[in-house]
């Protein structure tokens, strides 16, 4: 069943393509998923730095 989530396209090289491949078989995941658990992680740290974004209409919600 296709999300209703909004799509995310990316270029990369293929070592990190094939590097992201691996990481998200060892943790059971899809490289999509894989790549938006990535994301999530990075804006959360982000705002622990930089404290939180705001933003109209965005909710950030927390891993774990």
């Amino acid at each position: 069943m296709p999300s209703d989530k909004p799509r995310l396209v990316i270029y990369t090289d293929e070592e990190t393509l094939k590097k992201l491949e691996i990481i998200a078989k060892e943790q059971n995941r899809s490289r999509g998923n894989m790549s938006e658990t990535i994301l999530k992680e990075y804006i959360a740290n982000y705002e622990q730095e930089h404290g939180r974004i705001n933003s109209p209409g965005v909710s950030v919600t927390k891993i774990g």
